[in-house]
């Protein structure tokens, strides 16, 4: 339990409205839906949440918690279970309230994000200047600087989260800022390694510390080319979704008889820099994560179990181009590339699913 003292040191540091020991609030911050169908599950109820609004706050909260003998656990968006105490005695820190872009550097293609900038956030705004952000599978909704400092990180896009880190503002477990890379020398937002060894491995590894080893503040990430319009007008909603597909886009499915030709092709396509975005068309993990009841009653069904076997051996290229001459050139080079390794290429621009799956 949380000592009066050290709730009184919080509140004076963020102000009476960032703080709360409030039952229902923690409760709130117990219980999280994502992954779980079974309501009766719940991560223990922290002390106290805290909502700092700078770096400067962050490092206050650390600080105190230090000086009365209390863990920390911070999140962002707070998406999955793993976002909170995994014990008693940790304070909840949300940082709903640091969701500023705070840069967005065309020349250069780097956005630089606090912790509750979302997704959606991040690549309206990217979009509007031609470019384009890495997107966990997560979704729109959860923020780009977690994948990439803090957990997991692989998307839709083909890329990975913290290969697209290019500078880090992170608050250490003992409340010291550490800035790594370019940032540290004063030289702004463009490295996150300066001479000597890198960081980065220490401060992630390959899914993340969780909030384990601090809390990250800020960070910068890479931007890509988006070749699509400055602002998407989508019609309907969700699975109603319908929005025209840019001029010079054109979308593959691509299926190989066995993993060996399959995986040899993907190289093959990546080292010819002809997809936008490349995946592995995996058929049946939609219908597990969106419909899990539904699931587990096709479980058995033969028919359906080797429709989905006979198309594990995917891939969902997306190809966008500048020209005539350039997309006539890069569909080529799909076909040929697939009927190397004797696979089929299924243009699906011109069907329902194009736009569907270009989205």
């Amino acid at each position: 339990m949380i000592s009066e003292k050290a709730y009184r040191e919080l509140a004076e540091a963020l102000g009476e409205e960032n703080v709360s020991r409030e039952p229902a609030v923690l409760d709130g911050y117990a219980f999280q839906p994502t992954f779980n169908d079974e309501l009766s599950l719940w991560v223990p109820r922290p002390e106290a949440v805290a909502l700092p609004g700078s770096t400067r706050e962050v490092q206050e909260v650390v600080r105190i918690c230090n000086r009365h003998g209390l863990r920390f656990k911070a999140f962002s968006t707070g998406w999955g279970a793993w976002a909170g105490p995994s014990g008693q005695g940790v304070v909840q820190v949300d940082l709903r309230r640091m969701d500023r872009i705070l840069d967005i550097d065309e020349r250069n293609m780097i956005v630089v994000v606090e912790p509750y900038a979302c997704g959606g956030q991040v690549r309206a705004e990217a979009m509007k200047r031609g470019l384009n952000v890495h997107m966990i599978s997560a979704g729109a909704g959860v923020s780009p600087l977690a994948s990439a400092c803090a957990a997991f990180g692989p998307g839709t896009d083909g890329t990975y989260s913290p290969r697209n880190l290019v500078g880090v503002e992170w608050v250490l477990p003992d409340g010291e800022v550490l800035r790594l890379g370019s940032l540290g020398s004063g030289c702004g937002w463009f490295c996150a390694d300066g001479p000597g060894p890198s960081l980065r491995g220490i401060m992630r590894g390959k899914a993340g510390a969780l909030s384990g080893n601090g809390i990250f503040t800020a960070c910068a990430l890479k931007l890509f080319p988006w070749p699509g319009p400055p602002q998407p007008r989508p019609e309907g909603l969700f699975y109603d979704l319908r929005m025209e597909m840019p001029g010079g886009t054109r979308i593959y499915y691509l299926l190989f008889p066995d993993y060996r030709s399959f995986g040899e092709a993907f190289y093959a396509l990546a080292r010819e820099e002809v997809d936008y975005n490349m995946q592995k068309a995996a058929v049946g993990v939609v219908p597990m994560i969106l419909f899990p009841h539904l699931n587990r009653l096709l479980k058995g069904r033969l028919g359906i179990r080797n429709a989905l076997q006979a198309l594990r051996h995917g891939i969902m290229l997306v190809m966008t181009s500048h020209s005539v001459a350039e997309e006539e050139f890069k569909a080529r080079t799909v076909r040929a590339v697939t009927a190397e390794y004797g696979g089929i290429a299924l243009d699906l621009t011109d069907t329902p699913l194009g736009p569907s799956f270009t989205w």
